[in-house]
């Protein structure tokens, strides 16, 4: 059981690293559109 459970946790904490991941990028890719003058393509959840 305790070897599933530090299973999950590190799945967890994986998944957790890839959302931070994936909005850092969002940001950019918005903050690169808007120098360009165009419309940022996604809308970023806090």
């Amino acid at each position: 059981m305790k070897n599933k459970i530090n299973e999950l946790e590190i799945f967890n904490d994986a998944s957790v690293d890839r959302e931070i991941t994936i909005n850092e990028l969002r940001k950019e890719i918005n903050e690169l559109l808007k120098q360009i003058g165009k419309e940022p393509k996604y809308d970023i959840v806090y």
